[in-house]
């Protein structure tokens, strides 16, 4: 009798549990078939091949091309605002709380960027902010997928501007199958 009154339970337990599981699933598979996907490129302007060529050949000075360049890393493309996307990369914590997890970060295409001099261009970061957080170690050292509405707001932190922010809805392993 205690045998079968055990195994009730246990078969009730595992049942909560694989309907919260086929629910989460369902919820991320949902958030991940709707988004856009974004990738780096997609975030700057083309490259105005003129200058490049002319910067090549001496028709201008260094100074003249950093200059260009400069305002290159700073030109913002807005076709994706306020769209549901997903874009991979790695997360530069900026804050810790008690829990040793991080809800702050900045979005980079390369791992260890923003943390060595110099930083990506502005239109090469963007700010994450991710309400559930993450474990502090965990960061950094592995590629993402972040999932969120993506905004054209510039952000300051002490490693670098941001030209993009999000609000990530899910962030998971980076996995290209």
């Amino acid at each position: 009798m205690m045998k079968t009154a055990f195994m009730v339970r246990l078969l009730s337990r595992c049942s909560v549990l694989l309907l919260a599981l086929l629910t989460s699933t369902q919820t991320l598979a949902g958030i991940q078939e709707d988004v856009l996907r974004v990738v780096w490129k997609d975030l700057r302007p083309p490259v105005d091949k003129t200058v490049v060529k002319d910067y090549r050949n001496g028709a201008i000075t260094k100074a003249v091309f950093d200059t260009y360049m400069e305002g290159y890393g700073r030109k913002i493309i807005t076709d994706y605002d306020n769209q549901l996307v997903k874009i991979p990369g790695y997360l530069v914590p900026l804050n810790m709380r008690d829990d040793m997890t991080a809800t702050r970060f900045l979005l980079v295409p390369t791992a260890g960027a923003c943390v060595h001099v110099p930083p990506p261009s502005p239109n090469q970061i963007v700010y994450i902010e991710y309400e559930k957080g993450m474990a502090y170690e965990e960061t950094a050292m592995y590629p993402y997928w972040v999932y969120g509405k993506l905004t054209s707001t510039m952000t300051t932190s002490e490693y670098s501007d941001a030209m993009y922010s999000m609000k990530a809805e899910l962030v998971t392993d980076y996995i290209t199958w």
